[in-house]
C-alpha cells in the first residue's frame, strides 16, 4: 500500500470512529426508550394523584350525605316539637349541603374522565414501549452486525495493500538471496587451487622432435610441387 493509501485508510478509520462516538445508534435508542419509560412513570404518578383526589372528594361527599340525613332527622324532630324555626334552619342547612354534594359530584365526574383518559394513554404507552423495546433490541443487533461487517471490510481493504507489500518484500529478499548465493559460489570457485602441471624434459623433447619432423615433411612436399 502506498503512503497516500495508508494515510487515507487511517483518516477514514479515524473519521468512522469519531462519527460512531458522536452518533451512537445504540445510545440513541436506549435514550429514547428511557424517555418513554419516564413518560410512563409520569402518567402513573398522574393517575395515582387523580385517583387520590377523587377518593378524597368521594369521602367528603359521603360525609355530606350523612349530614343530609342528619338534617332530615332535625327537620322531623323540629316538626314534632312544633318548632318551625328549627325546621326551617335544618332545611336551609340541608339545601346548602345538597348543593355542595352536587358540586362534588361534578368534580368527581371530571376527575373520573381525566383518570379514564390517563389510563387509556397508559395502556397505549405500555404497548408502544413494549414494541419499541423489541424493535430496539433488533436494531441494536443489526447495528452490531453492520459494525462487525464494516470492521471486517476495513480490515480486508487494509490487508490487500499490506499483502502486496509483503509479496514485494519476499521477491526482493529472494532476489538478494539468489545474488548472495551466486556470489558465494563464485568466491568459492576462485578460492579453489588450480590443477598442478609437472615439467617433463622428455615430453618437451618429444614435442620438439615431432614439430621438426612435421616441418621437414611439409618442406619436402612443397619442393616436389
Amino acid at each position: 500500500m502506498s503512503l497516500f493509501g495508508r494515510l487515507s485508510f487511517v483518516i477514514r478509520s479515524w473519521a468512522n470512529a469519531l462519527l460512531n462516538r458522536v452518533s451512537d445508534p445504540k445510545a440513541e435508542l436506549d435514550y429514547s426508550y428511557e424517555q418513554l419509560r419516564d413518560e410512563l412513570q409520569a402518567i402513573n404518578r398522574g393517575i395515582a394523584e387523580v385517583t387520590t383526589q377523587k377518593k378524597r372528594l368521594e369521602m367528603h361527599r359521603t360525609r355530606l350525605r350523612s349530614n343530609v340525613e342528619k338534617h332530615d332527622d332535625q327537620v322531623r324532630e323540629a316538626i314534632r316539637q312544633d318548632r318551625d324555626d328549627l325546621a326551617r334552619r335544618a332545611l336551609e342547612k340541608k339545601h346548602t349541603t345538597t348543593e355542595q354534594i352536587a358540586d362534588l359530584e361534578e368534580q368527581i365526574e371530571r376527575l373520573q374522565a381525566t383518570q379514564d383518559q390517563m389510563v387509556e394513554r397508559q395502556v397505549a404507552l405500555r404497548g408502544r414501549i413494549e414494541g419499541f423495546r423489541t424493535q430496539k433490541e433488533v436494531l441494536k443487533a443489526r447495528h452490531e452486525a453492520a459494525r462487525a461487517s464494516a470492521r471486517v471490510a476495513e480490515s480486508f481493504s487494509g490487508v490487500g495493500g499490506d499483502l502486496t507489500d509483503v509479496n514485494r518484500a519476499i521477491e526482493r529478499a529472494t532476489e538478494r538471496t539468489e545474488q548472495m548465493e551466486a556470489r558465494a559460489a563464485a568466491l568459492e570457485e576462485l578460492r579453489r587451487p588450480a590443477p598442478s602441471t609437472t615439467y617433463s624434459p622428455k615430453a618437451t623433447r618429444s614435442t620438439a622432435n615431432w614439430t621438426v619432423s612435421q616441418q621437414i615433411t611439409e618442406s619436402s612436399r612443397n619442393s616436389r610441387i
